[in-house]
């Protein structure tokens, strides 16, 4: 059925830091593989996984879900791309170098993502979260800031996005 209901995936890196055996890992991943239809990767997609940094990429983690779900038919939902309140090398940028560093983040991990598919042809990404904490303390995010990020994710798209989001 098109009804999205799946579960959270963990990484193998965050079930191993938490004393998890490779039989517990396994046995995760495999009541998760028989479980609904998506998955929404727990931290493996947030700017601090992906870049640690400024300018550093690992997308290790990330990549290790996208391969599972390729292999186990699953669609997946983006969480979350931006997540200000752990994000320390954007904690010292002015609004308008932060909305520029995050617009070049989000951009820069939604095309590489963008048009995976399924052996079946759907998309492998079907969601995304932009934001987690988008008012926070002293870095409210504007609507402003919030619209140009989304326009970067329809950014080189070819309206696959657009539609998606409808």
């Amino acid at each position: 059925h098109d009804f999205k209901f799946g579960c959270a995936i963990p990484t193998r890196r965050e079930l191993a830091q938490d004393h998890c055996t490779d039989a517990q890992i396994a046995a995760v991943y495999d009541y998760i593989a028989g479980f609904g239809n998506c998955v929404t990767p727990e931290n493996a997609f947030k700017i601090q996984s992906l870049s640690p940094k400024e300018g550093v990429w690992d997308f290790s983690q990330a990549d290790e879900i996208v391969q599972w779900c390729l292999d186990h038919d699953k669609t997946m939902k983006i969480h979350n791309l931006i997540s200000l309140m752990v994000s320390s090398w954007l904690t010292e940028c002015s609004p308008a170098e932060l909305q520029t560093k995050c617009c070049s983040y989000v951009s820069a991990v939604l095309v590489r993502y963008k048009d995976l598919r399924l052996k079946d042809g759907r998309y492998l990404v079907y969601a995304a979260d932009g934001f987690n904490e988008a008012v926070h303390g002293n870095r409210d995010l504007s609507p402003e800031f919030i619209n140009a990020a989304f326009d970067a994710m329809l950014a080189d798209s070819e309206q696959r996005w657009a539609e998606a989001l409808d």
